[in-house]
């Protein structure tokens, strides 16, 4: 099942809700598409739910999904932590 990325305004932030297999390319587009939608919402925040969204195809995926959050992301985009249920 390829990644599926849906958004959410509510007030103060975006929820951003991912689901499904992810590789690096995937994720590269898709951090791209979230800092998009919220330029284009006007939203300095968000809220990633990210409970559905199955293990990256390697390590090396997951290591490079977040070099490029960190580089793509301005600050206010990149969260304060993880919250696991």
């Amino acid at each position: 099942m390829p990644m599926e990325v849906r958004y959410r305004a509510n007030e103060g932030y975006l929820l951003v809700k991912a689901c499904g297999q992810w590789d690096k390319a995937e994720a590269k587009e898709e951090i791209e598409a979230i800092r998009d939608e919220a330029n284009k919402r006007g939203q300095t925040r968000l809220l990633l739910d990210a409970r559905d969204l199955l293990p990256p195809t390697s390590e090396m995926t997951r290591f490079y999904t977040g070099v490029h959050i960190a580089k793509i992301l301005p600050p206010s985009l990149q969260g304060g932590g993880i919250r696991r249920p």
